[in-house]
């Protein structure tokens, strides 16, 4: 789980900034906690207490070293979860809406589609 979290914190990095990640453990050690827990919500300040940071640093560090902010790749994670519960057709839109700690069924197509460029129901049909 860690060699995949590290790749995909490196992808995300490479992807937005143009070169290679240098990820200190704090942030490591967050993103390993958001990537475990993805079915609970997360406050942006419990994940800066967590890595010993003021909530400003901690957004700061988290952006500066993963490229993106602490709220974009908690979204990010959720819905590569979702692609994977969405081609499952027994689990409903909105059950897996509610389950990654979406506040409505309609945010999540949003962010969805957002992220993947088509609904959930179109990913779904494929």
């Amino acid at each position: 789980m860690n060699k995949i979290i590290d790749f995909l914190l490196k992808v995300i990095y490479y992807g937005e900034k143009g070169h290679k990640a240098d990820i200190s453990e704090q942030i490591k050690l967050v993103c390993q906690y958001i990537q475990k827990n993805l079915l609970n919500d997360f406050l942006l300040d419990d994940l800066a207490e967590m890595s010993n940071l003021s909530l400003s640093r901690f957004q700061h560090r988290f952006k500066e070293e993963v490229g993106i902010p602490p709220a974009e790749y908690i979204n990010r994670s959720k819905i590569e979860k979702a692609k994977e519960m969405v081609k499952q057709d027994e689990i409903s839109i909105q059950d897996i809406a509610y389950d990654l700690g979406f506040s409505s069924p309609l945010y999540f197509s949003t962010v969805f589609k957002k992220f993947t460029g088509v609904s959930p129901l179109a990913y779904r049909r494929g």
